[in-house]
């Protein structure tokens, strides 16, 4: 059964908060203790007079605890205060990002629901989309009524538009609109570098047919163009397919080089448990431009290929014209989200796109731009080497001129710690009477140090008489003190009986007054139960009339949009 906090957060709310509460209820089921939760939330970062606040508020009974209710309102509030927002009533109702915890890592799934998938198809429908969708300047029209900033718009169009050929067909504009919503209502703040899998799984329609889940990249079209596709054949690596690879490259392209070098490459390919000849193979076909490294494209080609042979299928002795990856398209620079009013070109970019031959020269010179790129890079790394080594051998140069300063500060030292030697010889020899004198002196010291150790030892003698005097009275006073304990401890004995009279008859004191207060607490209990029921009871009511007028109002938005639609049917008729 949902508790009443779950109901009014959204689900990814309603994810966090669970799993927040499960990291700070260590000690006792579903509650979270008090000092549990001072440790939790000193990791929210906001200060201790806030913290306490926050507390009071959701703690409003003093129970020492929270439950789920009580500690969802604290995270709640501690998102406000995080990111400056003034809670509203009620408080669930406040659009806020996650609380941040400090330490605490929220695994959150990201998936488009079927409502929304709903929601996002029926808009979809109301754009009138062509055979290939809704063209960029429609989409850019629509988008713009949601007021986020244009980059971020622009960021959307390229994580939707999987085919790259100008329009969103219904999958792709449910991607689009997805991202859109959550970042109107703040569940997230920042988009992804790439398409995560799931969410293009969750809307991709597994009766489409096959052709609308391949990624459409051909030579020539221009991104974001209103005029209809050329048709050419797709690429064998699908959308979903790249979507997946793509994750992984990022994965082992840590420093973000556009490329993975073999040794890693052939790491990773391991994991397959292929045979080495095949994965040997299936390198030689992926990299086609003979550099030792995979590009992006290259390592889904791989990728792709090695999940054939795994599922039976043969390697073919050369890459085919289908697996060769199309070439990445010359964006303009501008986004269809920033721009309006532009047209397609007169022609396309490399002109006949059912040509072969210029499709496989255009591949060529697409390779030797590679190359040259490649070697390029090679040249600047080898520049950059030249350039580190000249400043090494500059550091090393200054190095040696500061030692050699050293060096020479050193000998001087040396010179004048010979000179210093030297006058103290002098002076010694000038000293050397006082010393006699003062060897004289000693002597006589000595004997004046002797006559008083002898009165010492005489007074020494006299304070040990004088000591066993004192033992003799010690022992005196020991015994009295003995005397006097065994007197003290018959005392104690009789307090103690005494006291234990008294203790007897204030613990029947106390059974009495606990019997009086356990009734006292059985009829109030008995009232609050009672109240309780009357509450319910009216709460039912409640919800009821409010349901009569929800369904009333339902009523007549449908009735609103049945006129408007035959006033739009009139119109067009």
């Amino acid at each position: 059964m949902s508790k009443v906090w779950e109901t009014k957060l959204s689900p990814q709310e309603v994810q966090a908060y669970k799993q927040l509460f499960e990291v700070a209820s260590k000690t006792q089921p579903d509650i979270v203790t008090g000092q549990e939760a001072v440790q939790f939330f000193a990791k929210s970062g906001l200060n201790n007079t806030l913290l306490s606040e926050i507390w009071e508020t959701a703690d409003e009974k003093n129970l020492g605890y929270l439950t789920q209710d009580t500690f969802a309102i604290a995270l709640k509030l501690i998102a406000c205060a995080q990111n400056g927002i003034q809670p509203i009533q009620p408080l669930f109702s406040t659009i806020t990002p996650l609380p941040k915890i400090q330490g605490v890592q929220l695994t959150q799934k990201s998936t488009i629901t079927p409502a929304e998938k709903s929601k996002y198809a029926t808009i979809y429908k109301a754009q009138q989309p062509t055979a290939n969708g809704i063209p960029a300047d429609a989409a850019r029209q629509l988008f713009a009524k949601s007021r986020l900033p244009q980059d971020q718009l622009a960021q959307i169009w390229n994580l939707a538009d999987i085919r790259k050929n100008g329009y969103l067909d219904e999958a792709e504009f449910a991607i689009a609109m997805h991202y859109i919503a959550k970042l109107m209502d703040k569940s997230i703040t920042t988009l992804p570098s790439i398409l995560p899998p799931d969410i293009y799984q969750s809307v991709s329609s597994p009766s489409l047919p096959s052709t609308r889940t391949k990624k459409i990249d051909s030579i020539g079209t221009m991104a974001f163009s209103s005029a209809p596709p050329s048709s050419f054949a797709a690429w064998d690596v699908s959308a979903d397919e790249k979507t997946r690879y793509d994750a992984f490259f990022t994965k082992l392209d840590k420093q973000q080089k556009g490329y993975i070098a073999g040794a890693e490459a052939v790491e990773f390919f391991k994991n397959s448990k292929l045979p080495d000849a095949d994965l040997a193979k299936v390198w030689d076909l992926a990299d086609m431009r003979q550099s030792g490294t995979l590009t992006k494209d290259e390592f889904a080609v791989a990728m792709h290929l090695i999940n054939k042979r795994l599922t039976g299928g043969q390697l073919p002795s050369v890459l085919p014209q289908s697996l060769v990856p199309p070439p990445t398209p010359v964006l303009p620079p501008f986004s269809p989200i920033q721009r309006s009013g532009f047209t397609a070109p007169d022609e396309d970019l490399i002109g006949d796109f059912g040509n072969d031959q210029v499709v496989q020269e255009t591949n060529t010179v697409n390779l030797l731009q590679n190359q040259i790129s490649s070697t390029q890079k090679t040249t600047l790394d080898i520049q950059s080497q030249k350039s580190k080594l000249e400043q090494s051998l500059h550091v090393l140069q200054t190095k040696k001129q500061d030692l050699q300063t050293q060096v020479d500060g050193l000998k001087s030292q040396q010179k004048e710690g010979a000179d210093q030697l030297q006058k103290l010889k002098s002076t010694i020899e000038t000293e050397k009477p006082e010393w006699e004198q003062a060897k004289q002196d000693l002597e006589n010291a000595e004997i004046q140090l002797k006559s008083t150790q002898e009165s010492v030892d005489l007074a020494k003698n006299e304070l040990k008489k004088n000591q066993t005097e004192n033992e003799k009275l010690r022992r005196n006073v020991h015994n009295i003190q003995m005397e006097s304990m065994k007197l003290t401890k018959m005392l104690d004995n009789l307090h103690e009986q005494h006291k234990k009279r008294q203790e007897a008859a204030r613990k029947a004191e106390e059974a009495r007054k606990a019997e009086e207060a356990r009734r006292a607490e059985e009829e109030r209990k008995a009232e609050e139960e009672r109240k309780a029921e009357e509450e319910r009871k009216a709460e039912e009511a409640r919800k009821a009339e409010e349901a009569r007028r929800a369904e009333e109002e339902r009523l007549r938005i449908e009735e609103e949009l049945r006129k408007a639609e035959e006033a739009r049917k009139a119109e067009e008729g």
